[in-house]
């Protein structure tokens, strides 16, 4: 058994498939024995989007990249949209420890409490439960410049009691 479908660094063009339409999206193909695997990257951002990608251009997987950067959850809003089940409602508590669960795993990965944070840094900046909220800025600033894991989860907590709220009434 061998590997079927790998991404590639560089590719040469005639493993690339052009998109003509203006769409944002880049396809791979990667092209087998027996036919060939589509695969689509790139602005894959929300389930919409990967039931637009498999309906419009009959992909056969999409790849998720930057959108999971504070949103680990979204491989799974993608299946129940795919599959036609209900998208899950979560709270901003539910989303917030799923994020400190994060912290704790990536502390745990690099092996320092500092560049653990550090590295998880940039999915407080991207997550979507944080976009949008009002007076943010100041709060937003200091958890992206917190330096331990207590500063951060205080800081999380704070945004929960805040913010929690509002945040429901928003995903009505």
């Amino acid at each position: 058994m061998g590997v079927e479908v790998f991404p590639l660094g560089n590719f040469s063009p005639k493993d690339t498939l052009e998109v003509l339409d203006g769409d944002a999206c880049v396809w791979i193909g990667v092209v087998h024995d027996d036919g060939e695997t589509v695969i689509g990257n790139g602005d894959i951002t929300d389930p919409v989007r990967a039931r637009q990608c498999f309906d419009q251009y009959g992909v056969d997987a999409v790849m998720i990249g930057r959108a999971t950067f504070g949103c680990p959850w979204i491989f799974e809003d993608i299946r129940c949209y795919l599959e036609g089940r209900e998208l899950p409602r979560r709270s901003m508590s539910w989303c917030m420890d799923v994020l400190k669960e994060h912290v704790e795993r990536s502390i745990e990965w690099v092996g320092d409490e500092r560049k653990g944070i550090v590295h998880s840094r940039r999915h407080f900046a991207a997550s979507p439960i944080l976009k949008g909220l009002p007076d943010f800025r100041q709060t937003r600033i200091s958890l992206l410049r917190a330096e331990t894991k207590a500063e951060v989860f205080a800081i999380m907590d704070q945004i929960v009691d805040e913010y929690g709220a509002l945040y429901e009434q928003l995903k009505k």
